[in-house]
């Protein structure tokens, strides 16, 4: 059974989840003195970072003239040379956005990245470029510090800055009339693709190899990462892809232009641009400021319930995502892909689904559902949630029917179509009590949508809103072998290595699945992922 229904649903529960706290940082562009710490040369100019005990960073550097002005809506433009040193010991800003519990930004100027490097450092290390998730409308390279990572995996960690919601991803007929490529909205995975370049043409003078770079990313950092891959615009700029909680043709895949479009004239309508003069509504809305155009759709919400995602233009995203693998004109790479066994809870801590409870679920599911609410219902019947300890009944069955319809058996066939021409390692994060994102009364979250990033860096996220302490010596070991699993692929193309329980390549439909999980044997090929997540069901 395909799944039942479009990703509108999830890109808004994508846009509610988004938890992370950041700290707004005014770019640093003052001169800094030779000699008070690390000093690289770069193709712009030479750059102070900051030398640690056992690892260097240098962070807010500027990989792209900021998007500001004319330049906005815009392809990315290279950056401009400066004179003297620039200080790169402190952040740049992060990219407009509204965050859920933080702070928000409204600077433009956002465009930097942030290196880090074991310290001393080797040549020609491999590079891992991490984009970031937040539904592609919000975060920042800076919520995630790659210090451990990079000295642990001895390799370069590059974090970016993307352009967010309207700035990064507003589609307008006139903004489509004056491009010569016709193609509108994709302008985040434009800045991306910059990034890529800037890395390529510097990243040799960090200790890293040009010519070994891996991008990895998650939630929508993942589905940015699955839209590299099938981009002709990125050809060259990658040798290897890392997805985490989004599979390639799963949530927040590009949608057809023409919906995107639809969104875009419905939001500037919003902000009080509109007429049949498609120019002078991207006049209009390059007149507004940052503050009333993100006040025009709060948290990312568009008219048409899409939100903000990448589009089919043709030019950047020649097409859906399964239709571009499936014809084998892509990208490529090794693919190292997973999701975790309880990604939907998240969603459902985190919006209150009113009406969901043990006596409401059948009708609840009718619902959202729809044609096909009875063969699901059959399939999670909720007498087979009842009297679990992890929670409420209803609130299991709908987030297993969520996971596996969006998330996990979407995995599995997309591993199946990329293993036929590159390698692939499939896995699950499946580690029962992971830290805590956020609470929820009625389940606990188990390893829901994010849970893994904490394992992945092992270094305290979000400006410390999710601190490394929280994780037990036993979950330290896995995230310590995750972090091997990670680096390897990045050097070799392959996770094995000396001391790791072996990963084995992913085959066919029903390919090996390596589970993720801490304590002695909790890192095993998981030979029941399809009936667990019932792919059977949601597979033709």
């Amino acid at each position: 059974m395909r799944n039942y229904k479009s990703w509108s649903g999830l890109r808004a529960c994508l846009a509610a989840a988004v938890v992370a706290v950041a700290v707004i940082v005014t770019p640093a562009t003052h001169a800094a003195a030779p000699g008070s710490g690390a000093v690289v040369s770069t193709g712009e100019g030479e750059l102070l970072g900051t030398l640690h005990a056992n690892y260097r960073d240098f962070l807010g550097i500027p990989y792209a003239a900021p998007p500001v002005g004319a330049l906005r809506w815009k392809p990315t433009q290279p950056p401009a040379p400066w004179t003297g040193v620039r200080d790169a010991t402190r952040f740049g800003s992060a990219c407009p956005q509204i965050f859920i519990g933080g702070d928000t930004s409204a600077n433009e100027d956002c465009l930097y990245l942030n290196v880090y490097t074991p310290n001393p450092v080797g040549t020609r290390l491999p590079v891992m470029v991490w984009i970031h998730g937040g539904g592609f409308i919000n975060g920042s390279g800076k919520d995630y510090d790659a210090s451990l990572l990079s000295v642990r995996g001895d390799v370069v960690v590059v974090t970016i800055n993307y352009r967010l919601g309207a700035f990064g991803f507003l589609a307008l007929p006139g903004l489509r009339d004056e491009d010569p490529h016709q193609s509108t909205g994709n302008y985040g995975l434009l800045d991306q693709q910059q990034a890529l370049r800037w890395v390529h043409d510097n990243i040799a003078a960090f200790g890293g190899d040009p010519g070994n770079v891996t991008i990895f990313g998650e939630s929508a950092g993942a589905a940015s990462v699955c839209d590299q891959i099938i981009s002709p615009l990125a050809a060259g700029l990658f040798h290897k892809a890392i997805t985490e909680s989004g599979a390639c043709g799963g949530p927040l895949q590009p949608v057809p232009q023409s919906v995107v479009l639809a969104d875009g004239e419905g939001f500037a309508a919003a902000a009080g641009c509109s007429g049949s003069d498609a120019a002078a509504v991207v006049s209009c809305m390059r007149g507004k400021t940052s503050w009333q155009l993100e006040g025009a759709a709060p948290l990312g919400l568009l008219p048409a319930g899409e939100g903000y995602v990448p589009s089919i233009d043709g030019y950047i995203v020649p097409g859906s995502l399964g239709a571009v693998i499936g014809s084998g004109h892509y990208n490529k790479v090794p693919v190292l892909e997973g999701t975790n066994r309880d990604e939907w809870r998240l969603f459902l801590t985190l919006n209150p689904h009113a009406g969901l409870s043990d006596a409401t679920y059948t009708q609840f599911v009718e619902q959202n559902l729809g044609a096909n609410a009875a063969a699901v219902l059959q399939q999670y019947p909720l007498s087979a949630y009842l009297n679990n300890p992890d929670g409420e009944a209803s609130y299991l069955a709908y987030s297993a029917i969520e996971t596996d319809s969006v998330f996990s058996c979407v995995a599995r066939g997309v591993d199946a179509m990329f293993s036929t021409s590159v390698p692939v390692y499939a896995y699950e994060f499946a580690d029962p009590s992971p830290p805590v994102i956020i609470g929820n009364p009625h389940m606990k979250l188990g390893p829901a949508h994010a849970s893994e990033l904490l394992y992945v860096f092992q270094t305290n996220l979000w400006a410390g809103w999710l601190p490394v302490s929280r994780l037990t010596p036993a979950q330290r070991a896995l995230s310590t072998t995750m972090q091997s699993y990670w680096t390897n692929f990045a050097r070799n193309g392959d996770p094995n290595g000396s001391g790791l329980p072996a990963w084995p390549v992913y085959t066919g439909t029903d390919g090996p699945i390596l589970g993720l999980a801490s304590g002695s044997g909790g890192i095993a090929v998981d030979s029941g992922f399809a009936a667990f997540h019932h792919c059977a069901f949601w597979t033709p």
